[in-house]
């Protein structure tokens, strides 16, 4: 598999706003039999064929009328919505961005192909598709991954980018080992752990800033707790041989110092709460795993990035200077590395390190922050880094607080109110971290 993305949609719910036309349908269809409906049973059959559907219902409620008879009376019912459908709002906007970005879209739908393709014509969308597979073309249904797969058949060596609004969609891209963008605007809970959630189809733009950067959200929590384990890369000795080649060939031109760095093993979410597995080594093999990566030590750091918002949502922006990594870049402020030494027994103390930077670039005491809240943990592939992103709310004003515009790291720091980052992104270089830390608030 390569990194070029495919995007792939569902069709119902959204595409087209059908979802509740349709629960009315099944309600409609099942009254008529002398049976009563409910949503728990509608959401569950979201995601099969009509064919499965109408099977399901005949053989659980002992409906007289045969199988053919109950299907083309559900077909009948079913074909009304999609004469006069309305386009999920955004739909178009998102599918012209895709293909002017050259990047293959994909509709992959358990309905009927030629509902499909009629409301695809009528609104001129089906231009934008490279590939449409619908029930007619697979033997199994969603929540089965054969329809996904198929598409990775018809497609492949991509990274695949799933956009479901059913429990079942879900489930089926995630067999299929894609990626998942639930569209839930309605906000409901469905138990299932996705690689993103959205409200709108518009922040589907946001999704495409970072796979642009090669930098992405990894998980969103309001809580998040960054743990020490008892773990040590494996080196053998030649690669030790190579790290200190590359470590004292770089002494004679520069002065480093061999710190003990905090680097990234696992992570797992329960609930609201991400739970972040660690472990402390040494920062030369870090440096000698950038300058081969053919040593592939696994050795990912983690940093922290913080936001400062005041009370009129004003923000601090700065341009990195004496650093090795995107020089001349603007930034959020704070941002560092961690001190393995800031703990409690396992405990790595994030905060902490993220209120020392705070203090050291911005020089505004500590007492001036009302709350830190963890948000988020983005990597940042390209320079394969993690951070502990954090909203740091503080007391007052920042214009009252800031008593310069530059220190060791930064130069030209500036304050901003948060409604003009896009005007200012568009001007300027950005690093992506900070670019998928505004995307998360």
């Amino acid at each position: 598999m390569n990194d070029k993305p495919l995007f792939i949609f569902d069709f119902d719910g959204v595409i087209v706003d059908s979802i509740d036309a349709l629960y009315h349908i099944y309600m409609d269809f099942l009254s008529e039999v002398g049976v009563k409906g409910n949503s728990e049973e509608f959401n569950l059959l979201n995601g099969p064929k009509l064919s499965e559907i109408v099977f399901f219902l005949k053989e659980k409620y002992a409906i007289q009328k045969s199988q053919d008879e109950l299907f083309d009376i559900y077909m009948e019912k079913i074909s009304s919505i999609y004469e006069n459908i309305k386009l999920n709002e955004g739909i178009k906007d998102i599918l012209k961005l895709l293909s002017n970005k050259n990047i293959k879209i994909a509709l992959a739908s358990s309905s009927n192909k030629k509902e499909i393709e009629s409301v695809l014509n009528k609104n001129q969308l089906k231009e934008y598709f490279d590939f449409i597979i619908t029930g007619d073309d697979v033997d199994e249904s969603k929540p089965s991954p054969k329809i996904y797969n198929a598409v990775k058949k018809k497609y492949p060596k991509h990274k695949y980018y799933v956009i479901e609004d059913s429990k079942n969609g879900i489930k089926s891209a995630i067999s299929a080992g894609m990626e998942t963008i639930l569209y839930n605007p309605q906000q409901k809970e469905i138990n299932i752990e996705v690689t993103y959630e959205i409200c709108f189809l518009k922040q589907i733009k946001k999704i495409v800033t970072e796979i642009e950067l090669n930098c992405f959200t990894v998980a969103k929590a309001k809580e998040i707790t960054l743990k020490v384990i008892s773990y040590e890369p494996n080196i053998n000795t030649q690669q030790k041989n190579t790290i200190n080649k590359l470590w004292n060939d770089e002494l004679t031109r520069k002065q480093l110092f061999n710190g003990k760095i905090v680097s990234y093993k696992s992570h797992k979410k329960t609930s609201n709460t991400l739970i972040i597995e660690c472990f402390i080594t040494q920062y030369k093999y870090f440096f000698a795993q950038l300058k081969n990566s053919e040593l592939n030590l696994e050795i990912i750091p983690i940093g922290v990035s913080g936001i400062i918002i005041d009370k009129e949502n004003n923000t601090l922006l700065a341009i990195r200077h004496n650093v090795t990594e995107y020089e001349g870049f603007y930034e959020f402020l704070p941002a560092g590395s961690i001190d393995s030494s800031k703990r409690n027994n396992t405990d790595i103390l994030f905060k902490e390190q993220l209120i020392t930077e705070f203090k050291e670039e911005t020089k505004i005491t500590k007492d001036c922050i009302h709350k830190i809240e963890p948000c988020c943990l983005i990597f940042d592939k390209n320079h394969k880094v993690y951070d502990i992103c954090s909203k740091i709310y503080i007391k007052g004003l920042i214009s009252d607080l800031l008593e310069s515009e530059e220190n060791e790291e930064y130069r030209n720091i500036k304050i901003i109110n948060i409604s003009n980052y896009h005007n200012k992104i568009k001007e300027n270089s950005f690093v992506p971290t900070s670019v998928v830390i505004f995307n998360n608030i």
